[in-house]
């Protein structure tokens, strides 16, 4: 099981220099933060057989604020999971503003406000799935019911249940989709590629993680909202390989949304002085596809980016370099930061770090000092150190800005601020142009 493995590397991977609880460290720590971090946090215990293990603590967030050129942290932990897989800002029914999260281990939705210079949570959601695994793994908030309405849906371990909430009668409810006995649910993205003003909800299951070469098959399904029901139909079915990361975005602007996806590639073990490590089997590298959705129904499928690398956990969007247009930000396993953008009527990739490497090499891009163009975090678990990228007229500035340990692993960051949330989510599906001008 994924979680188990990473508690075994957990020595390896990353964790964050925290200033406290929740309690206030300066006045900086009030309202909202500018960055979310969720992750899983691990202690050393010693079994009666004498031996050290790694074991699961409490679901770990970790909140920084823009501080005099830097950033300051405070923390939130809840006992009732094991990990936070993602957090968002977000304002309730009520217009109270907080942060949402999702857990595993158990399975909680929650909404996070401040009250008396604490965070305190409201449950809104818990799910049980009927494994020992209850895990909520992604969370996306939109209309995929064309009521005019916000609902939530969410990705789950190990049941491979995709479900949508809707709020009724003051409460979320819920209602499944999908459900596949030992399958994990990776990621959820929605997108109206068929521009009928209902987005369509895109799943990435698969077999559960396997890291000794194993096949893991998977596909990617979508769902469509259509007379009063959702129709379940199959984008890709990747045989022996899977992705678990997916983005929906119009990265031309020519109004037209696609699907992209990150292929994993087969694996094998070779072996290594003192052991062995895992490769890339044959000729099948990782990859980026991209899905086009054509009016009468067809999808065209092609292959948009070769990865020299086994998997890719994070493909983002934004517009970084101040031109009018979009790139796309990729940060695999073991190759460093990329940046796609379009000149010279093709699309190319510069690297923008080699020296940045990680299990999840969570990423997020998002325009957090409010200039207009978005920077590029990247949480480097290897390295052990949060770093932004910024660009500066001809080339991207690159700075370590929190530091990092042992003994966390960070699935997720994202914006923590409600306006840059936002900008993220309208670039992904429209111009920077127009989100400029809806901002002015």
């Amino acid at each position: 099981m994924r979680l188990r493995y990473l508690m075994a590397v957990a020595a390896a991977a990353l964790t964050l220099h925290s200033c406290g609880k929740t309690e206030k460290k300066s006045p900086m720590l009030n309202g909202m933060p500018d960055l979310i971090l969720c992750q899983a946090q691990f202690r050393n215990e010693t079994g009666v057989d004498g031996k050290v293990q790694r074991v699961a603590g409490a679901a770990r967030m970790v909140l920084a604020y823009q501080s005099n050129g830097g950033f300051e942290t405070e923390l939130i932990e809840d006992k009732e999971s094991n990990v936070f897989h993602k957090a968002i800002p977000y304002i309730n029914h009520e217009g109270k503003e907080g942060i949402l999260s999702i857990g595993g281990n158990d399975a909680y939705m929650k909404f996070w406000t401040r009250s008396g210079g604490k965070w305190i949570s409201e449950t809104l959601y818990k799910g049980e799935f009927g494994s020992s695994n209850n895990r909520l793994r992604d969370i996306e908030i939109g209309d995929v019911t064309g009521d005019g309405q916000d609902d939530i849906v969410l990705a789950t371990h190990d049941q491979g249940v995709v479900l949508v909430l809707q709020y009724k009668e003051n409460r979320w409810q819920p209602t499944e989709l999908d459900r596949s006995p030992d399958t994990y649910v990776h990621e959820i993205e929605l997108g109206d590629v068929d521009r009928d003003g209902i987005q369509e909800i895109f799943a990435t299951p698969s077999a559960p993680n396997k890291y000794d070469g194993t096949i893991q098959p998977g596909l990617i399904p979508m769902y469509d909202y259509k007379n009063g029901k959702f129709i379940r139909t199959v984008v890709e079915d990747f045989g022996n390989r899977h992705a678990k990361e997916i983005l929906c975005a119009d990265l031309e602007d020519d109004g037209q949304m696609e699907l992209y996806c990150a292929l994993e590639a087969t694996m094998k073990k070779v072996p290594i002085q003192g052991g062995s490590k895992m490769a890339v089997s044959g000729d099948s590298p990782a990859l980026v596809k991209r899905y086009d959705f054509q009016q009468n129904g067809r999808i065209d499928i092609r292959t948009f980016l070769t990865l020299r690398d086994l998997k890719c956990r994070f493909l983002t969007i934004g517009e970084t370099d101040g031109d009018p247009q979009k790139e796309m930000v990729i940060s695999p396993m073991k190759t460093g930061v990329w940046v796609v953008d379009f000149a010279n009527g093709k699309w190319n990739q510069l690297q923008i770090d080699r020296q940045s490497s990680g299990f999840e090499h969570a990423t997020v891009v998002a325009d957090i000092d409010n200039n207009g163009v978005d920077e590029i975090y990247v949480v480097a678990e290897e390295q052990r150190v949060l770093r932004r990228y910024t660009w500066t007229d001809s080339y991207y500035k690159t700075e370590d800005i929190l530091p990092i340990g042992e003994g966390f692993i960070t699935f997720g960051i994202m914006p923590g601020k409600i306006a840059a949330y936002k900008r993220m989510e309208e670039i992904r599906k429209t111009s920077p142009q127009k989100v400029q001008i809806a901002k002015q």
